[in-house]
């Protein structure tokens, strides 16, 4: 454990498990305050704040972001680890399937 991150304050999207999880973890090891975006806790309690966030869902997200803006001004670190699987090109999907 160090203090890199002291005083910094990261968001992980897809922060209940997995690899979102383990980097969630390591900021919160490294000092930050951490904010875990996901459609659900998971396992994120001892390291992140949960905030519930469908990152396919552009209301969801905007609903997760504004309740982020209530608990904090910044965000200095960001790690987009959530993703949304696709079938086909991006010409074949339409903006519900992006």
């Amino acid at each position: 454990m160090s203090d890199e991150f002291k005083g910094l304050v990261a968001v992980v999207t897809g922060a209940g498990s997995g690899i979102g999880l383990a980097v969630a973890q390591h900021f919160h090891d490294n000092g930050a305050k951490v904010y875990g975006l996901d459609l659900q806790e998971g396992s994120m309690s001892p390291y992140a704040h949960f905030i519930t966030c469908d990152i396919g869902d552009p209301t969801s997200v905007s609903s997760a972001f504004a309740a982020l803006a209530k608990q904090t001004q910044v965000i200095d670190i960001l790690a987009n680890n959530a993703g949304v699987g696709a079938t086909g090109t991006e010409e074949t999907q339409s903006k519900q399937d992006k």
